[in-house]
């Protein structure tokens, strides 16, 4: 049986409604994460993953178009994942450092940890059949299982050199490379493992073979290994000490291709004897490949970088095109429904006109010095404005962002500005480090006395005169249009990080502590908000007076709907923190943060929130039809969760109830948690959908079941 192999995270191959988070990746946009390798079930449905740089979690790319579109989907744990494994449909295998292994028996929708029984950083799995598996990593370790991971025995590999990739050509014959040169194999399934004479000492990363006697190994210093007689003896069939080699994937007996550094493929069309570099177009490292024919094939690497070729290897198509480095994007602005902007590290500013789809560079940035942008703003359709640091600095366009001009460089300031603010086209402020508050007017800016040295993050104006900057221990406000700031603050131990009002009297500020703090009289007196987070939340956007968001670290994004008074978390499909967000109207909305981080909904996050269950015992699953049905514009759907004596498992079962619409979009989850036995009632609400047929779909373990219902407006 062929093992569908990848390296980290999970796998989805075959579902009948294919699910997808509330909130969404927007791709073709600055990203630093890496992609260690790709794998494609057919043309169309094909998996990238790496590791997220900055967050506890790995990372994995899914397309069902042949790579025109990519969505994100995340992993399970904290620790990285190196390399997944999957023997059919349902059953697969990850695995990674300190010891991770972990398994899915439905198609990686749900995933459970194995007890390994050592602490090394596993580097590769593959698995013959569904129970027979081999796992190496560092140290020489070597695990193998015969009861679908149940339990792992140890093996001795006969070496301590790091082993970066297992392959087996049946149940009894496979290899493992590794440091140093290292090739070992077993002719007896593992029982007893062999060091083969490779003839050098660089380091191997990848095998593989076509038959039991030919295979081949590639590694460092561009190095090319091939045997002919099952392992015995091994020849140097390519090298070239400047670039490194990665993947190795051969599509029959005599064609081959090779990726590593630099963008570097070389391919075979007779089994090795002769190289051929070829065109990848790019410059970054590719760490794996797959070709799921002949002619299509893809490969991954540094910095998200996915291409793929239809035609062999002549040309090659970036089919996920972030740039090189890791920008934090710290703000985003849209006027209307399509145009948005987007300023971050390293001077990054982006523009979008087709509603996040596409970010284009803004590179005309007539600037010689590297800043980066920390807030953006457009007063009008044209005239724009990013600020940022050090130097204080302020770029403005008149163009919608085509070309970028100075309006401020104090070359002999250390400070920066953290945050931009127009009243209207013509009046604006500015400010930043060391109290610094500056104001425009006409184009012209001019520095206010604020009072204050300490650090000013965010600033907000509800009219011309009336406005407020927050900050370490600072809460200022201003009455007559910045001439003069008096200091309200709320103590110094406060870390305020961002405000906002939705009127003249009602503001909320984001402070350090997860704190939300909140007025209702123009800021003479601020209460303590409980919004349902212990992460430290950024920035807020209101698209009416009711609904609101705020995001933070960790992926956080909350919600409220009744004007601040309460607050719920809304998922969120990232760990990375969320610096700024805006929304165009109350269901469509987007994210930004570190690491190139840009989200979107287009149903205004909604997580449904769920009544207190019945404290009788059902004696089965059930799924009830909703009522009313047809319903507009919401509905109850009730459900039963079984008693532990009669479901034969756990106290508490993870239990998920989600909406789809007629071509299989998640539209809501409504439930997605562990339940007790006992009765539940949740509300839908289909105010932001469109009439239609929806379908709502139970799953708790190996029960299933979907009903339809109708939205009529």
């Amino acid at each position: 049986m062929r093992a569908l192999k990848i390296s980290l995270l999970v796998l989805i191959l075959t579902i009948t409604i294919h699910a997808q988070e509330r909130w969404s990746w927007q791709y073709h946009l600055p990203s630093g994460n890496d992609l260690a390798s790709v794998f494609f079930i057919d043309a169309n449905l094909g998996f990238a993953v790496g590791c997220i740089y900055g967050s506890y979690t790995n990372w994995m790319l899914k397309t069902t178009n042949g790579g025109n579109n990519w969505i994100g989907v995340f992993g399970v744990g904290e620790n990285d994942l190196y390399s997944i494994c999957f023997v059919n449909s349902s059953i697969g295998y990850a695995v990674g450092e300190k010891g991770t292994i972990i398994k899915t028996t439905q198609g990686g929708t749900d995933w459970n940890s194995q007890t390994s029984g050592t602490n090394d950083d596993l580097r590769s799995v593959f698995f013959i059949e569904s129970n027979l598996g081999f796992v190496v990593g560092s140290n020489g370790t070597i695990l193998k299982t015969t009861d679908g991971g149940t339990n792992w025995i140890s093996q001795s590999s006969g070496t301590s050199n790091n082993l970066f990739s297992v392959y087996f050509i049946n149940s009894d014959v496979g290899y493992a490379v590794g440091n140093n040169g290292v090739i070992i194999k077993t002719s007896n399934g593992g029982t007893n493992w062999e060091v083969q004479l490779s003839g050098i000492n660089n380091h191997l990363f990848s095998t593989n073979f076509t038959d039991l006697n030919t295979g081949y190994a590639v590694g460092a210093e561009g190095i090319v290994i091939k045997t002919l007689d099952g392992g015995i003896n091994w020849l140097i069939q390519f090298s070239d000490a400047s670039v490194s080699f990665f993947s190795v994937k051969f599509i029959n007996s005599n064609t081959g291709y090779v990726a590593g550094t630099g963008g570097t493929i070389i391919k075979t069309i007779d089994g090795g004897s002769d190289w051929i570099f070829l065109s990848s177009g790019i410059d970054r490292s590719l760490y794996s490949l797959d070709f799921p024919n002949d002619s299509t094939g893809y490969a991954a690497g540094n910095s998200e970088t996915v291409i793929k070729t239809i035609n062999g290897g002549e040309n090659w198509v970036i089919k996920h095109n972030p740039i090189n480095s890791p920008n934090h994007i710290n703000s985003i602005f849209f006027l209307g429904d399509n145009t948005g902007y987007i300023g971050g590290n390293w001077t990054t500013i982006y523009k979008t006109i087709d509603g996040g789809r596409n970010w284009i560079t803004q590179s005309n940035i007539a600037l010689a010095y590297i800043i980066n942008c920390y807030s953006v703003f457009f007063p009008h359709t044209n005239r724009g404005y990013a600020v940022g640091g050090p130097y204080s600095v302020i770029l403005s366009t008149s163009d919608g962002g085509n070309y970028w001009y100075v309006v401020r460089f104090d070359y002999g300031s250390s400070q920066a500005l953290r945050s931009v603010y127009f009243v209207n086209s013509n009046i604006g402020y500015a400010v930043g480090d060391q109290g610094l508050i500056l104001k425009c007017i006409g184009g012209g800016w001019n520095t206010q006395q604020s009072g204050t040295t300490n650090y000013l993050y965010s600033v907000y104006f509800v009219d011309e005169n009336v406005g407020y900057a927050v900050g370490n221990g600072a809460l200022l406000k201003t009455t007559d249009g910045g001439i003069n700031w008096v200091n309200h603050s709320l103590g110094n131990n406060w870390i305020n990080f961002s405000v906002y009002f939705t009127n003249d009297s009602t503001g909320f500020i984001l402070a350090n502590n997860a704190t939300i703090f909140k007025t209702t009289d123009a800021g003479d007196n601020w209460s303590n908000q409980p919004n349902g987070t212990n992460n430290n939340l950024f920035s807020m956007h209101f698209p009416d007076p009711n609904i609101g968001y705020a995001v933070g670290d960790f992926g956080t994004i909350i919600k409220t709907t009744d004007g601040g008074s309460e607050w719920f978390e809304v998922s969120s499909p990232s760990l990375n923190r969320l610096n700024s967000v805006y929304f165009t109207d109350v269901i469509t909305g987007y994210v930004v943060g570190n690491y190139g981080t840009i989200l979107k909904t287009t149903n205004g996050g909604v997580t449904f929130v769920e009544e207190n269950s019945n404290p009788s015992q059902p004696n089965s699953f059930l799924l009830s039809q909703n009522y009313p049905n047809p319903f507009n514009p919401a509905t109850k759907i009730k459900y039963s969760v079984p008693s532990v004596t009669l479901r034969q498992a756990q106290t508490d079962i993870r239990v998920t109830l989600k909406v789809y619409d007629i071509l299989g979009r998640v539209v809501a989850t409504l439930v997605n948690e562990d339940k007790s036995a006992g009765e539940y009632e949740v509300e839908f609400n289909g105010s932001n959908l469109p009439s239609g047929i929806y379908f709502y779909q139970l799953k708790a373990g190996s029960y299933s079941e979907t009903r339809k219902m109708v939205l009529l407006k």
